[in-house]
C-alpha cells in the first residue's frame, strides 16, 4: 500500500486517462460472506449536452426473503460539478412495496424529498446530492486527484454528511478478472459499528470495481464486478483486463 503523497500523484496522472462521464453498464454479483444473494448493476446514460442519467438495479434473495431496488438520477454538468434534478427509487419484494424521491429546484429555492411516508422540504443550496449522484461526484472527484471527499447528500427525506477518503492501492481477482485499483474507505465517525469500502478500476475510468460493508466485522453485502461496457467508443465495447 502505498503513501497517500504516492496516491496523490497517480490521481493526477490518472486525470488525464480517466473520463468519469463515459457512459457505461457495469454488472455485478452481489454477496454476504460465502453466499451470492443476486445480481445488480450501474448504468449512466447521456441524455443531451451536459445531463445524465444514472441509474442502479439489484435483486437480492436470502433464505426466503426477497428485495428488487430500482434507482435513477438524472444530473446535469456544470464544469466539474454534478447537480442532481430529480432522484427516484422503488423497492419491492419481502414486506411492504415503498417509494422515494428526492426534487432539487433551484429557481424555487428549495429542495422537496419523500421517503415512504415521510416528507421533507429544505432550501435549495450546492453542492447537495441523493444517494446516486454522489457517486458520480465522488469519481469525478478521485479522477481531479483529491484524497478526502465530503458531500451533502438528502438520504430517507434527511441531510447527511458522507465522508469519504482514499486509503491505498489494490491489486483485485474478480469474476471480471485482475484490476489495479484505487481503494477507498467512508468515514463514518469514530466508534461507528459500520465499515464500508469501495475500489475504482484504474484503467478503466474509475468505475467501481468492488464494494463492501461491514456490521461488527462481520460481512453485511458485497458487490463484485462481472461485466464492464462503455456505450459510446467502440474501442471500449465489452471492455476487459
Amino acid at each position: 500500500m502505498r503513501t497517500l503523497l504516492t496516491i496523490a500523484l497517480l490521481l493526477q496522472a490518472l486525470a488525464i486517462q480517466a473520463n468519469p462521464l463515459l457512459p457505461y453498464r457495469a454488472d455485478y454479483q452481489v454477496w454476504r460472506g460465502d453466499s451470492e444473494l443476486g445480481s445488480g448493476y450501474y448504468q449512466l446514460e447521456r441524455l443531451a449536452d451536459d445531463h445524465y442519467r444514472l441509474g442502479y438495479q439489484s435483486q437480492v434473495g436470502w433464505l426466503f426473503l426477497s428485495d428488487t431496488r430500482t434507482e435513477t438520477s438524472e444530473f446535469q454538468m456544470a464544469s466539474d460539478l454534478v447537480r442532481p434534478t430529480l432522484y427516484r427509487m422503488k423497492r419491492s419484494g419481502t414486506g411492504p412495496d415503498f417509494k422515494a424521491w428526492i426534487r432539487f429546484d433551484p429557481e424555487q429555492g428549495r429542495i422537496d424529498a419523500q421517503y415512504r411516508d415521510a416528507k421533507t422540504r429544505l432550501p435549495w443550496s450546492e453542492p447537495r446530492f441523493d444517494p446516486l449522484s454522489y457517486q458520480q461526484q465522488l469519481r469525478l472527484d478521485v479522477a481531479a486527484g483529491r484524497t478526502e471527499m465530503s458531500y451533502p447528500v438528502i438520504y430517507k427525506a434527511k441531510e447527511r454528511e458522507y465522508r469519504y477518503r482514499v486509503v491505498g492501492e489494490d491489486t483485485l481477482t474478480l469474476p471480471f478478472g485482475t484490476l489495479e485499483t484505487i481503494k477507498l474507505e467512508r468515514d463514518r465517525g469514530e466508534g461507528s459499528s459500520r465499515q464500508t469500502y469501495l475500489w475504482l478500476a484504474k484503467a478503466h475510468h474509475l468505475v467501481m470495481a468492488r464494494l463492501i460493508q461491514y456490521k461488527d466485522g462481520d460481512v453485511q453485502a458485497e458487490l463484485k464486478l462481472t461485466k464492464l461496457t462503455f456505450t459510446t467508443d467502440p474501442t471500449l465495447r465489452a471492455s476487459r483486463p
